[in-house]
């Protein structure tokens, strides 16, 4: 028969008795301490090649849609100043919004049924933030390395080597968060306009304001919130937290426990 201590303590030789050494299970505590830097290892495999297809197709429209030319304008627009979006021949005006409602919560129900069928397959494959944080890993690993290299680079003390990598590392992820909001901004102006304005020094305040912003939260999620995003901050990963634990929540509240 197996110890079991009454009061819930370990016996002491429990590491050695699954092979671990004591040092090593106190290491791998401090690893997973609240505020530990993670450091995600390269993988393979048949899901992850699914993810990068999804990744490659998502990217592929986002950035490439409006560019698209469609009968002498912009395949996709939401011309917010003369109340019109354009979808390919499609032209909606302010009085057809319930169309677009009606389209947004037939999404919502979709997704939580895919869910509910097949798993998380929007957290894991086509959410934004698993997409771009997949992105900035890659140029991560472009500039410093695999994860033992990353690793060794932090605990290393600054030199003139280690701010060079960091610095290229920035600068691939401050180009790509900035192209972003450029591409973002270029469905509601224009990317024509858009860009001729950023050649020529000429852009709107409100232009460079949303360039800048949106090209922040992508700098800022993707690269140093990551996981925080999804556990802390998405609506969708609380709502799925509050269903799945409801059930036990109220199940305790009848009890007369605390919830």
């Amino acid at each position: 028969m197996p110890y079991v201590n009454p009061h819930g303590a370990r016996p002491p030789d429990h590491a050695k008795r699954h092979g671990q050494p004591e040092k090593a299970r106190h290491r791998d505590k401090a690893h997973r301490r609240p505020g530990r830097q993670v450091y995600p290892r390269s993988i393979n495999g048949y899901f992850q090649r699914w993810r990068w297809a999804f990744i490659w197709l998502t990217q592929l429209v986002f950035y490439g849609l409006c560019w698209l030319p469609w009968n002498g304008r912009q395949a996709v627009l939401f011309d917010l100043d003369t109340r019109r979006f354009y979808l390919f021949d499609l032209v909606l005006w302010p009085q057809d919004a319930i169309y677009l409602a009606i389209l947004l919560a037939l999404s919502a129900l979709a997704l939580f049924l895919f869910t509910a069928v097949a798993g998380r397959l929007w957290c894991g494959y086509t959410c934004p933030q698993t997409v771009y944080t997949e992105m900035f890993l890659w140029l991560e690993k472009l500039a410093e390395g695999e994860r033992p290299k990353r690793m060794k680079l932090d605990a290393a003390p600054w030199s003139v080597h280690k701010l060079a990598v960091k610095t290229a590392k920035h600068t691939l992820w401050i180009a790509l968060a900035l192209w972003t909001g450029l591409t973002f901004v270029g469905y509601f102006t224009p990317i024509g306009d858009l860009t001729h304005g950023i050649v020529e020094l000429s852009l709107g305040p409100w232009e460079l304001f949303w360039v800048l912003f949106y090209g922040a939260a992508t700098y800022g999620n993707a690269g140093f919130m990551r996981e925080h995003m999804c556990k802390y901050i998405c609506p969708y990963a609380q709502s799925l937290y509050a269903i799945r634990y409801w059930p036990l929540l109220s199940r305790a509240r009848l009890d007369g426990k605390p919830g």
